[in-house]
This record gives C-alpha cells, sequence and structure tokens, in this order.
C-alpha cells in the first residue's frame, strides 16, 4: 500500500511549511488526485486519519478532490474519458492517446491557525 508513504511524507512535508509559517494547527487539507496516478483516494484517507498525530494535526480534516483522467487521440483528435490503464480510442482504435488530465497529486491548500 503506497500510499502509506505518500501520506507520511505529506504530513512531514505539512509539518515542515506550517513551522516556517508559525502555523500551530492545521484544520483542513485538500489534495488533488488524479485517476491515473494508481493512487486510491479512500487508503489515502485510511493513511491520513491512521498516521494525522500531535497537536498540529489535532481535528485535521482531509479533503480529496478526485480528477477524471481526459485525453486526447493523436489520430483523430478525438477528446477520450481514460478511466482505467487499457488507453484506446473509442472512435478509430488508436493506441496514441495523450493523457492530458488524470496525473494531478498535488496538495491544493491547507487551512491553519
Amino acid at each position: 500500500m503506497h500510499e502509506l508513504a505518500l501520506t507520511a511524507e505529506l504530513l512531514k512535508l505539512l509539518e515542515r511549511n506550517a513551522q516556517e509559517k508559525g502555523i500551530k494547527r492545521i484544520r483542513k487539507v485538500k489534495v488533488v488526485i488524479g485517476a491515473m496516478t494508481s493512487i486510491l483516494p479512500s487508503a489515502l484517507e485510511f493513511s491520513f486519519y491512521a498516521l494525522k498525530e500531535g497537536p498540529l494535526f489535532d481535528g485535521a480534516q482531509l479533503e480529496i478532490e478526485e480528477r477524471p483522467g481526459r485525453g486526447h487521440c493523436q489520430d483523430c483528435l478525438a477528446e477520450v474519458v481514460l478511466d482505467n490503464w487499457c488507453i484506446m480510442c473509442p472512435s478509430c482504435g488508436s493506441r496514441r492517446v495523450a493523457i492530458d488530465q488524470g496525473r494531478e497529486l498535488y496538495i491544493d491548500f491547507y487551512e491553519g491557525e
């Protein structure tokens, strides 16, 4: 479960940034996860609540925005919705599909005091 290691690093990053900015308590964290990252939002959420500790994260809530996979066919230029790693253009059958969205993985923001 790579989400556990990912969450541990996310919490370290938040802790360092909060310390630099003089933030004593983080109330909310918003993370954006693309559908093509192979990261399970439910596993990330579980890891967040299991690993957060100390007064900095007391009461912290996690918000996850899932971005769907989207792309375009490089042969026929059709817009393609990507919901798994079997990438094929539904219009022409080409496998030359460029991924335009769905690989995102970042902290959008956090709120604290």
